[in-house]
């Protein structure tokens, strides 16, 4: 199998965050495409956790996304910059979103592409015994509301439909698989 070529890449937008690339390639069987991608200008990766307060129940946001232009419920999750180690990152960053916090173990349950256009991972993590905290320092452009929801609410809202982000679900389900049905 012949690797495609690219060619003709020009830079099709460009900010702090993202350089937005739209390049000609051509395939295996020369058939020429056109393709968008994106390059941080960060070092970044993404990360979610699937985090169980102390009775058991797991730590749900719901934020604002662009896409599609709506407030959504996902599990905790944010850019994480390449120069922190993941654990400790995710940890400060469930403090800051959720004003959660462990001295559990983290299981680092799976680390994925994001996908074929953009260049970075996402990694799923896994903790319990999660604990409010009031020493946290929250970004104040931040729109986030947590919520508590049983292992039953949860599920209910993946049957809904309600959890739109699927590395959230991909996340519950590794989390689940992983630990004995959340036995472990």
């Amino acid at each position: 199998m012949k690797k495609p070529r690219f060619y003709n890449k020009i830079v099709a937008a460009k900010n702090k965050y993202w350089n937005i690339f739209q390049s000609d390639f051509e395939d295996s069987q020369w058939r020429v495409w056109n393709v968008i991608t994106m390059k941080s200008t960060k070092q970044w990766d993404w990360s979610f956790i699937l985090a169980f307060t102390i009775d058991n129940k797991i730590i749900l946001n719901r934020d604002y996304k662009f896409w599609p232009d709506e407030f959504i419920y996902t599990l905790p999750s944010w850019f994480i910059e390449k120069w922190f180690t993941w654990k400790e990152a995710v940890l400060e960053e469930l403090k800051e979103e959720t004003w959660y916090t462990t001295t559990s173990k983290v299981m680092d349950l799976w680390k994925t592409m994001q996908n074929w256009y953009i260049d970075w991972y996402n990694q799923l993590f896994y903790t319990t015994w999660c604990t409010k905290t009031d020493d946290v320092k929250t970004h104040e452009w931040e729109e986030i509301e947590t919520s508590l929801v049983t292992i039953e609410q949860f599920e209910e809202m993946l049957n809904r439909n309600l959890i739109l982000d699927p590395y959230s679900e991909i996340c519950y389900y590794r989390a689940k698989e992983k630990t004995n049905n959340f036995k472990n």
